[in-house]
């Protein structure tokens, strides 16, 4: 994990495990009926899934080294977000092109919205970051153990939307949190106050986060998705279906600059830190 100065919103380049081989879904398939008479749009806007950290940094990266421009892609911002599901509303919405969201996330919005159905074009992580971040003082080992808690993270966060697959799987589907509705920066200053018992969250991002406020490790205890047998994909790159149907070239050229990106974040990681220390 690499550490950043105590000030920064930059949390961490990639705290979980990140692929050494890069998993590209096949989208073409899905993009195949295009009218060929329509211009494509190549002005987009990418919003990401949280405050800006470090598993954002290949989107920085390519920006910045002109990898999207190169694809005659132009984006015009990069915006932090406030969790996968308001991403995932955002991006359906048409106020972005495309999203940061964690794929169970996606899945659930598909679900609950069949007539705007987002698309996974990307994926980075072949194991959800999704977890539970608890004080080890407060004696939560296990999902049944968040009866009755209070944990950060309200509607429209991944964890929040998604916490009945994690209780599903542990068999415990009768607990009740009790969930605490703040912005993303509030997350780790509660918890360092003992107002509230853990946090819904990444562990790429709430784990780095409580470390910088002074937490050490040894004064956390983590309930990953994937130890109670909800293992599943993690970070995905979204856009609609509509979207990619109609602007093919757009999707492959974003696709393509974000790999780029990711690869130069992985070989060169001080260098990727060090730009995202200028981003404010």
């Amino acid at each position: 994990m690499i550490g950043v100065r105590p000030d920064s919103n930059v949390h961490t380049l990639f705290g979980t495990r990140m692929l050494g081989r890069l998993v590209l879904l096949s989208f073409v398939f899905a993009v195949a009926p295009v009218v060929a008479a329509k211009a494509e749009t190549k002005n987009v806007k990418i919003m990401m899934d949280w405050i800006i950290q470090g598993t954002h940094a290949p989107f920085f990266v390519a920006q910045d080294k002109g990898y999207f421009k190169a694809d005659g892609v132009t984006v015009n911002t990069i915006d932090a977000g406030k969790g996968a599901t308001n991403v995932a509303v955002a991006v359906a919405g048409g106020v972005y092109q495309f999203g940061w969201v964690d794929l169970p996330s996606m899945i659930r919005f598909n679900a609950a919205n069949p007539a705007s159905p987002l698309l996974a074009v990307y994926v980075s992580f072949d194991e959800s970051p999704l977890a539970v971040i608890t004080r080890k003082a407060a004696g939560i080992r296990k999902p049944s153990d968040l009866d009755g808690k209070k944990i950060a993270g309200g509607p429209g966060t991944a964890v929040h939307d998604t916490i009945s697959i994690l209780l599903k799987a542990a068999n415990a589907e009768n607990v009740k949190i009790n969930w605490v509705a703040v912005q993303p920066q509030l997350f780790g200053p509660m918890l360092k106050r003992g107002e509230v018992d853990g946090t819904g969250g990444f562990t790429n991002s709430n784990i780095p986060a409580a470390l910088e406020l002074g937490f050490t490790l040894d004064d956390l205890f983590v309930i990953k998705y994937s130890d109670f047998g909800a293992d599943m994909y993690g970070l995905a790159l979204v856009t609609t279906k509509k979207f990619a149907d109609e602007n093919p070239q757009t999707v492959r050229g974003v696709v393509k600059a974000l790999n780029q990106g990711t690869k130069d974040t992985i070989a060169s990681p001080q260098k990727a830190l060090e730009l995202l220390k200028t981003i404010q």
